[in-house]
């Protein structure tokens, strides 16, 4: 016997198609507009930090351990924008110098870093992309120094200008000078007062 018989088409079932799932969430066109501009001014404004100018300031030994003011201090430039007119000067807040048992005291009159002392023979420079250059504090405090010196506490300032806006800044690092039990002198980097 041969199979030859009429073949029946199989009924098709039709597939049911599983539920559309939404992957976002429709918002008025509006919101979408708002959203898209809330991100743009963050993104910007973390653009603009990251060029920000960063100035660096460290500060050596004393080359005398007998003289805190033979260390030497380096200005760096550690930002994405080159700088102009950048000169360095001390503020002093407090000296004090004499027999440590009733030491005399120059101070800042307000509590401050407010009296600059700048090197008349240093011109400003332009520092470049991680330039640096090196002074000295003897530039700044001429002659020996005060005599007996007992603490010292100055910042280093350190005036520039951003090269395309021509805004003019001043950064300061507060340096503390303590002497040590051995009887040298060193320069501690501590946060700038309230």
């Amino acid at each position: 016997m041969s199979n030859s018989g009429v073949k029946l088409a199989k009924s098709k079932k039709a597939k049911k198609k599983p539920p559309r799932i939404l992957l976002y969430i429709r918002l008025p066109q509006w919101l979408w507009a708002a959203l898209v501009a809330v991100c743009t001014l963050l993104g910007g404004f973390a653009a603009g930090v990251t060029f920000l100018p960063r100035v660096t300031v460290a500060v050596s030994d004393p080359i005398d351990p007998k003289d805190p003011f033979s260390s030497t201090f380096t200005v760096t430039n550690t930002g994405y924008l080159p700088l102009d007119s950048v000169t360095p000067l001390v503020r002093v807040r407090m000296i004090a110098w004499g027999p440590p048992s009733n030491p005399a005291h120059l101070v800042s009159g307000d509590g401050a870093y407010g009296m600059a002392i700048k090197d008349s023979e240093r011109t400003p420079v332009h520092l470049g992309l991680d330039d640096r250059f090196t002074c000295d504090l003897k530039e700044f405090f001429e002659g020996p120094g005060p005599p007996r010196l007992v603490s010292a506490d100055v910042a280093v300032a350190v005036q520039y200008q951003i090269p395309i806006i021509h805004l003019k800044r001043e950064k300061m690092f507060p340096l503390f000078a303590a002497q040590q039990h051995d009887g040298i002198f060193r320069w501690y980097p501590h946060a700038l007062p309230n």
